[in-house]
């Protein structure tokens, strides 16, 4: 914290994709039509439209078909749906029989549709003449999931649903993982005693090109008996190339001092006098900058002895990162650089002196409420 009572805030993303829960809750359906060994699924949204979240789904029977029919591409059983109940050569889960759901491999079912890859946060399901209704059942659920720590992994979490208190009284159960890692596949195997009818009534998928929100509150008083408090708002819009936007916003009314992060997609420094730090060589050129800044009043070059830059400052950037009076101060040292885009109306007039410190002023003659003060230590043009 600086002496002013200005926190730098820094947000820093590890290496892993954030993404956001989308609960799909509509019919699950056969894209091409008809039963088979090994099927596309499809989840439809609530208003049954395509949500284009689907899955590979295999079916066996673990006590009947030898480790070759398992493994073998040749038919041995039919995975059958109603758009709600899936189940093994009909709608029902029977004594071993096995559904494997792949969401990650992208594949195809010989008529023409293609799988996506998926992950998975969620599958719900729902249960029929199961438990309590009738003794015996079994209903034994593996989990598995991409390993965070071993890229091209998986780790498999079982569980097992025999009794009611496993499940609610409507036979309702939601499928996750127990460690939160994304989810890449689930298989469904039925007890050697079991008979029952798995219906899917619902999914969740991790979804990386929607915009969500973080909010971080903070209270703190340095070894100076310096403080600060407010909230600073990360919005992460991560877009379909998988690059993550970040939008930071900042709410304490105190004055914040804020580095320069090029990951930042929109900064709003929010109420106060606060100031856009720049290190280690940084700096922007206004000529192909297409991020937001907003409510900034000052721009700190010298906070380091690299040189760090801004170039082709146009008067339309000052209207829109500064406050309603258009005023923007720039600090710098004989390193830093700052040149103001040509033919925008710029015109460089005397000096003025605030704090001891001395600046060159700009002035705009397209636009009279304009003013922009540049320390005259840095090397400013035209």
């Amino acid at each position: 914290m600086a002496n002013s009572n200005a926190t730098t805030f820094k947000y820093t993303q590890a290496d892993i994709l954030l993404g956001v829960e989308s609960k799909i809750s509509g019919d699950i359906v056969l894209p091409g039509g008809g039963n088979n060994d090994v099927i596309i699924l499809g989840f439809n949204d609530a208003n049954d439209n395509a949500s284009g979240v689907n899955a590979i789904v295999k079916a066996h029977n673990l006590i009947e078909d030898s480790a070759a029919e398992i493994a073998s591409a040749a038919a041995e059983h039919s995975v059958n749906t109603n758009n709600f109940y899936i189940g093994v050569d009909g709608n029902n889960m029977n004594a071993g029989q096995q559904l494997v759901f792949d969401f990650a491999t992208v594949g195809s079912d010989g008529q023409g549709n293609t799988s996506n890859a998926n992950e998975v946060s969620s599958m719900d399901i729902k249960l029929f003449n199961f438990g309590s209704e009738k003794s015996g059942d079994e209903l034994f659920i593996t989990v598995i999931t991409k390993d965070p720590n071993n890229a091209g992994n998986t780790i498999k979490e079982a569980t097992i649903l025999t009794q009611d208190a496993d499940y609610t009284s409507d036979l309702e159960y939601t499928v996750r993982s127990t460690s939160g890692n994304p989810i890449v596949g689930i298989e469904f195997l039925a007890g050697n005693n079991s008979s029952f009818k798995l219906g899917v009534k619902g999914i969740g998928a991790i979804k990386t090109d929607d915009t969500f929100k973080m909010e971080f509150g903070y209270d703190i008083t340095d070894a100076d008996g310096d403080k600060d408090n407010g909230i600073v708002t990360v919005n992460v819009d991560s877009d379909q190339d998988g690059v993550a936007d970040l939008n930071t916003s900042l709410s304490s009314q105190k004055d914040s001092s804020v580095y320069h992060d090029s990951a930042d997609h929109i900064l709003d420094a929010g109420a106060g006098t606060d100031t856009l730090l720049f290190k280690s060589g940084n700096g922007i050129d206004f000529n192909s900058f297409a991020k937001e800044i907003k409510n900034i009043e000052a721009m700190d070059l010298k906070t380091d002895t690299n040189a760090n830059s801004l170039s082709n400052i146009t008067r339309s950037e000052i209207i829109d990162m500064t406050d309603s009076r258009n005023d923007l101060t720039i600090f710098g040292s004989a390193n830093d650089n700052v040149s103001f885009k040509s033919a925008d109306g710029w015109v460089k007039g005397g000096t003025t002196t605030d704090n001891g410190n001395t600046f060159d002023i700009y002035t705009n003659s397209n636009d009279s409420s304009i003013r922009v003060l540049v320390e005259d230590n840095i090397n400013d043009v035209i």
